[in-house]
């Protein structure tokens, strides 16, 4: 592995938060531009005292589409997690897979946090997340505790309202009632 050391050519995808769990795995909380990213990296590469310092990263899983949770090889403990609370984390910018952009929508991350409005049903909620399915993205709108999935196609909206963060939808008759049940 030959990494690169230097912080201009890295792009800078989070801060280090709290550690979750005993053995050392380490919240990352991400920029928002950089919201539901996948990363494809064996690496990461954390700012200390002014100095990149690279780390192998064992694993990582989602946590929402804001937090990814990730095991280093050096950190097995939740002290040694601790002493990285609040430093910045980079990659290999070519390591980092962006969310792909949705029609009538700026960056499908945007969206998170919308209102949603059914034309028949009302306010169903709010949207957690963009699912991405091959050429079917679906809204995971979350209503009363419980998950509602709504293809994010022009079809159904009606209007998107970035002021009030609101979305309005027309659903396909039914839709709505699978979920609701």
């Amino acid at each position: 592995m030959n990494p690169i050391l230097n912080k201009d050519d890295l792009l800078k995808i989070g801060i280090l938060k709290k550690p979750h769990g005993v053995s050392g795995e380490i919240a990352i909380q991400l920029l928002p531009e950089l919201y539901n990213s996948k990363i494809n990296s064996k690496w990461l590469f954390i700012e200390i005292e002014g100095k990149i310092v690279p780390y192998e990263l064992l694993f990582f899983k989602e946590k929402g589409h804001e937090t990814i949770i990730v095991k280093l090889d050096t950190v097995d403990t939740e002290p040694s997690a601790r002493t990285l609370h609040n430093l910045s984390v980079y990659i290999n910018p070519n390591e980092i897979i962006k969310p792909k952009k949705y029609k009538n929508q700026a960056k499908n991350d945007d969206l998170a946090g919308y209102s949603v409005f059914d034309k028949k049903h009302g306010n169903i909620g709010f949207i957690q997340n963009m699912i991405e399915i091959q050429q079917n993205p679906l809204m995971e709108i979350i209503f009363k505790e419980q998950e509602i999935l709504v293809p994010y196609q022009t079809d159904f909206i009606i209007s998107i309202d970035k002021d009030k963060r609101e979305l309005h939808i027309e659903a396909p008759d039914g839709l709505i009632e699978l979920f609701l049940k």
